[in-house]
């Protein structure tokens, strides 16, 4: 599994970068995440199933402009380790869910689809979408309506960590469904006015979580760690 380097492709990369995570409590997932150094794990049953809202956005809470630009990622900067660590945290991902407007921008970019070898649910009503990203070694299924749907065949598959690739509709519906069990997001310098939030909802049920990490990746660009709390 490669991420994409190079222009825009590279913003892709620090977008998609994984800060690995140190101290007494980290990352709760599943056991592939917990071989990793420093991940605690949650026991895992059939029925099992984690979804991690991983992305970036501004000061505001912006994950693209007004025009669906992602070129404020530029303002993220390089920090050590960046491309490292997002294969490492590839290893703990066994399935994938992106909305259209993002796959269409990592397609009109010229990035296509770079994560074909891992299950992916596209969720969009564009029938033809799927069929720009071409063959994948794994499956790639497209689904509309309720994302119960979507989430049931997941699990069906026998998958238990799911990284939300985007975008903030799609997570604004998985968050009214109160399926969000992580967020990690790497707030950029920037402050957009305007532009999909990172959850893109006109109304939105208030759901609580808890911050396990803050730090700074370089001396511009910070990463939040928050898991859902449920009482």
């Amino acid at each position: 599994m490669t991420s994409v380097f190079g222009g825009m492709a590279q913003l892709v990369a620090r977008l998609h970068g994984m800060q690995k995570v140190t101290g007494s409590n980290p990352v709760t997932s599943t056991e592939k995440l917990g071989q990793r150094p420093g991940f605690f794990v949650f026991g895992a049953g059939s029925d099992w199933l984690r979804i991690i809202w991983y992305t970036a956005m501004s000061m505001d809470g912006r994950i693209a402009d007004a025009c669906d630009s992602l070129g404020f990622l530029d303002a993220i900067g390089a920090w050590q380790g960046s491309e490292s660590e997002f294969a490492t945290f590839l290893t703990g991902i066994d399935a994938i869910i992106i909305g259209a407007a993002t796959l269409r921008w990592l397609l009109r970019a010229g990035h296509g689809w770079p994560h074909g070898d891992i299950p992916t649910w596209l969720v969009s009503h564009d029938a033809m979408l799927a069929t720009q990203v071409g063959q994948t070694a794994a499956s790639f299924t497209r689904m509309e309506g309720d994302l119960n749907v979507a989430i049931d065949a997941i699990k069906t598959a026998g998958h238990e960590c799911v990284w939300l690739c985007g975008g903030g509709n799609v997570a604004g519906q998985l968050l009214a469904l109160d399926c969000i069990d992580e967020v990690i997001v790497t707030v950029a310098p920037v402050v957009l006015g305007q532009g999909p939030a990172l959850f893109d909802a006109p109304a939105l049920t208030e759901r609580r979580f808890g911050l396990i990490a803050c730090h700074a990746l370089n001396d511009r660009t910070a990463r939040l760690h928050w898991v859902r709390t449920k009482s």
